[in-house]
């Protein structure tokens, strides 16, 4: 159990903090900054790189000690940052007692921003943090009893942190979804075109086929012959989409600080797809084409 002033994915507070050597309230000095209790680090598990944790049992801790990110290190220009003398503005002098490693506290598409990490009165801590395990139905009940055993004049309001964080990702997820019912809708449509466009050619190239088979052509060559001019157009259609979709792929990343990167494989993957799609719709009807009397198609000449 942790408590803190603010949640993952929620609006920290923000102030201007400022060591021994940086003047106060300038844009270097600004950062994020939470009222955490001792046990917050260790619930969501955010390792110290350098320096100590909170200590209950330490007066000290409570008004004048502060753990910061790598981030607002950085920011600070401190090269030894344990000890250093460190204020928030309108408070006493305190110090540095650890720097805990960069998480991302707000959505993938922000950058980690210099936070600070401070211990405060109970009062500070709007949240309760509880870490489950095993039964988390019973878990829930638990907590209620307890809580009601407490405060029972206050109805407990409870739900999951990585739920609320998710929520910052709604928009992907809407955008996603829409994504994969518009390109199944194109690949429908696509393989309905491909069909009627094999048909017609297929129709017209009858007594090609025909003609072909008389003169020795196997079922294999005439599969070979009229898949070849498809391939050739699923070929061009691919050098065309490919470059386009890395470019858009791309803009739509760059509004993501950590995002990955566009590999070859995808392209890969999605280039079998299409072309084995384009097999199976004009398969059926190369088959057939192949396998039909070539007397049928020839007997008119």
């Amino acid at each position: 159990i942790a408590g803190a002033s603010a949640l993952l994915g929620g609006e920290p507070g923000s102030d201007t903090f400022h060591p021994d050597h940086m003047p106060d309230a300038t844009p270097e000095t600004f950062a994020k900054n939470i009222a955490v209790d001792p046990g917050f680090l260790d619930l969501m598990h955010i390792p110290l790189l350098a320096g100590r944790n909170f200590q209950t049992d330490n007066p000290a801790d409570r008004s004048v000690a502060y753990i910061i990110n790598e981030t607002a290190v950085k920011q600070f220009q401190l090269r030894d940052p344990i000890g250093e003398n460190f204020r928030r503005r309108g408070d006493s002098t305190g110090r540095i007692i650890g720097v805990m490693k960069d998480f991302h506290f707000a959505s993938m598409s922000e950058n980690i921003h210099p936070m600070v990490f401070y211990m405060d009165t109970l009062r500070s801590y709007r949240y309760m943090f509880v870490r489950m395990h095993g039964d988390i139905p019973a878990a829930i009940d638990g907590v209620k009893e307890a809580w009601a055993s407490v405060m029972p004049e206050w109805p407990m309001e409870g739900f999951f942190q990585d739920e609320y964080f998710n929520a910052l990702y709604k928009q992907e997820e809407q955008l996603q979804r829409i994504t994969g019912w518009f390109s199944v809708l194109a690949m429908a449509l696509a393989a309905l075109g491909l069909l009627g466009l094999s048909s017609f050619v297929i129709l017209h190239r009858t007594k090609e086929i025909g003609i072909r088979k008389v003169i020795g052509a196997s079922v294999p060559d005439i599969l070979v012959l009229l898949s070849a001019h498809f391939l050739k157009l699923i070929f061009f259609s691919l050098l065309i989409s490919i470059p386009l979709t890395v470019f858009l792929i791309d803009q739509w990343l760059q509004g993501f600080v950590a995002r990955i990167s566009i590999g070859a494989g995808y392209f890969l993957v999605a280039g079998i797809c299409t072309t084995a799609v384009a097999l199976i719709t004009i398969g059926f009807q190369s088959i057939r084409a192949a396998l039909a009397n070539p007397v049928n198609a020839i007997r008119g000449e």
